[in-house]
């Protein structure tokens, strides 16, 4: 699970960096047009700075959409990936119980150990864990 959002964090950084030096490239040429407007205007470059702006916008605008677009994906992924894996436990435990190799409160039992643990995961909680779980093991 960690290994699917790893792949979607480095395009994210990667476009998140992008459009932050996208913006500070706008907000300076915005700046610029502001401190200079009664030049511009004096010799008829507004409407050519006025076009440069427009144009920087936009393309701020589609770096902003291409950041929320891997965000968006990245989200799908927290949501998606530890329901698959709690159907898949649900399944097998199901299968299990029917086949008589486990019993229904074993089934309940695993379900809320691996419910904990794809919540601990999804709070990056669940190494910390399986650590603690280790050594007690090996102290005890």
């Amino acid at each position: 699970m960690a290994g699917a959002i790893a792949l979607l964090i480095r395009p994210l950084h990667r476009r998140q960096r992008r459009l932050r030096e996208q913006q500070a490239e706008l907000t300076g040429c915005a700046v610029d047009i502001v401190s200079g407007l009664r030049v511009l205007r004096g010799i008829g470059g507004e409407d050519v700075f006025a076009g440069r702006y427009r144009a920087d916008s936009q393309r701020v605008r589609a770096a902003g959409v291409a950041v929320a677009r891997v965000e968006a994906l990245l989200d799908g992924a927290k949501v998606l990936l530890p329901g698959l894996l709690t159907t898949v436990v649900v399944w097998l435990g199901a299968h299990y119980v029917a086949t008589g190799r486990i019993g229904a409160g074993q089934l309940v039992a695993f379900y809320v150990e691996s419910a904990k643990a794809v919540a601990q995961g999804a709070r990056g909680e669940l190494l910390t864990d399986v650590r603690y779980r280790a050594v007690v093991a090996r102290s005890g």
